[in-house]
């Protein structure tokens, strides 16, 4: 190139570590997110009635030993959808991502936004689990959504 234009220089290439760390991040909070979904799923299980007390009264009364109580259910059928909508949507972005498709990117923003709300919750009430719980899907929206991620994308 002419020293004159406007580019004397070909311009630095993209960090790419702000991008593989948010995918990174994001596959494991679809996968810790799967986890959830899937205790939860076992408490609604577990809080069925499997076996019929005319069957085996001595089986039946084992069962209603470990019989998960109401505020278990009621927590278990909130948290189960979120956190399946939350881990599909973690996996398929960090995909994304990977592919360096900027949908990724915008995925695992949203998604990640979803996930943040109930640890935002949890810390405000005043408990210090939520704190410690707010910083992985805050990180992973951090080193998403920074410039450097998005140039990578485009590079």
């Amino acid at each position: 190139m002419h020293p004159s234009s406007p580019r004397a220089y070909a311009p630095p290439r993209a960090n790419p570590f702000t991008g593989i760390a948010g995918g990174v991040l994001a596959a494991l909070g679809g996968l810790a997110h799967g986890l959830l979904a899937l205790t939860a799923g076992f408490v609604l299980l577990a809080g069925s009635d499997l076996v019929p007390p005319d069957q085996d009264p001595d089986l039946a009364a084992q069962a209603e030993l470990g019989k998960p109580d109401e505020a278990m259910l009621t927590a278990a059928l909130l948290i189960l959808p979120v956190s399946l909508v939350v881990a599909i949507g973690l996996i398929t972005g960090a995909v994304l991502l990977f592919s360096r498709l900027a949908a990724g990117r915008y995925t695992i923003i949203t998604i990640a936004t979803i996930a943040l709300l109930p640890w935002l919750a949890v810390m405000l009430a005043g408990q210090a689990l939520g704190a410690i719980g707010v910083l992985f899907p805050l990180t992973t929206v951090v080193l998403t959504a920074w410039a450097s991620t998005g140039h990578w994308l485009r590079e």
